[in-house]
């Protein structure tokens, strides 16, 4: 008998972490301006959804490695649909430099040539057009050195 509670204990709790998981997907309001970027791991990678054609999801990176690094970031579109990014750096404030566009299901890339220590740099995901969204499919994006 208490075999059978703790499974079900168990199975619940399991039930309750993919819920909240999958939930976390669709959080409206969830780093949709520069101020409240999600901070990005070099090396990680984060999935996400654009609930709306309006919507568009912001990280930033700032450089703590002591030296200047070569960045690039991936964004891996979900299949059929076209999704764009664009950057800016607070060593050149007020300047937005855009990303080459591949394509619905593509992968746009750009190298962050030298991005010096201690400054920080800010990605702004958004569809390509009003169109370009899906609340049920994450797109990925990557960071890593070059």
């Amino acid at each position: 008998m208490k075999m059978k509670k703790k499974l079900a204990a168990l199975a619940l709790a399991g039930a309750l972490t993919i819920t909240s998981a999958s939930s976390a997907f669709a959080l409206s309001g969830w780093a949709d301006t520069k101020a409240t970027a999600q901070p990005l791991t070099l090396g990680s990678s984060t999935f996400q959804v654009l609930s709306s054609g309006a919507d568009e999801d912001w990280y930033s990176y700032t450089n703590t490695t002591g030296s200047s690094i070569n960045l690039v970031l991936e964004l891996y579109s979900p299949s059929g649909l076209n999704y764009d990014y664009d950057y800016t750096m607070s060593f050149i404030p007020g300047y937005v430099f855009p990303v080459g566009d591949l394509g619905p299901g593509a992968v746009d890339a750009a190298a962050i040539g030298s991005l010096p220590a201690g400054e920080t740099v800010w990605f702004r995901v958004h569809g390509h057009t009003p169109s370009d969204y899906n609340p049920a499919v994450a797109y990925t994006a990557w960071l890593h050195t070059y």
